[in-house]
């Protein structure tokens, strides 16, 4: 844990935990948005998709939403990791989707546990809902700068949040 940046070890002292770093918020971020647009871009272009998995896709949104309006925050975090993972899923290149799998991670359990859900949830489903559709449109470029601003944003939120704290 020392050596990722979560704790610091001092002496007399024992294990501190440290302030999360923007630095390390900012390189995680970063990173999901390229690999995630591209996943997207890619399985739309190549034609990855099926009718009926948009339609599933769908579905998990409106999951989310319906988890949105009863404040269930830690409902919708599985949903959110299984629709970001959809596509990393569908490109079939395990060594990206692995690396994602592990940033989302460090993204939520380590550094952040979901901070920003409750604060911004409505904007992150409308992204969600705004990527579905470029899919449906078979906009493989669409949809994938639909998904690096999504990213982007949410990195751009939870820095604030983590200012303010």
């Amino acid at each position: 844990m020392e050596r990722e940046g979560y704790i610091g070890l001092k002496k007399n002292v024992g294990a501190v935990v440290l302030k999360i770093s923007d630095k390390i918020v900012d390189e995680i971020y970063n990173v999901v948005a390229v690999l995630e647009s591209y996943a997207v871009e890619t399985v739309v272009a190549e034609k990855k998709i099926q009718k009926s998995e948009i339609d599933q896709l769908a579905k998990l949104v409106k999951m989310m939403e319906e988890y949105s309006k009863k404040k269930k925050y830690m409902e919708y975090r599985p949903l959110n990791f299984k629709f970001h993972g959809f596509f990393t899923e569908k490109l079939g290149n395990e060594t990206l989707r692995k690396s994602v799998i592990d940033l989302r991670k460090r993204m939520y359990s380590d550094l952040t546990g979901g901070l920003t859900i409750a604060i911004h949830i409505d904007r992150y489903i409308e992204w969600h809902k705004k990527i579905i559709e470029a899919i449906k449109q078979n906009n493989g470029p669409k949809a994938g700068t639909l998904m690096k601003n999504h990213v982007m944003e949410t990195k751009k939120f939870l820095l604030n949040t983590l200012q303010g704290i």
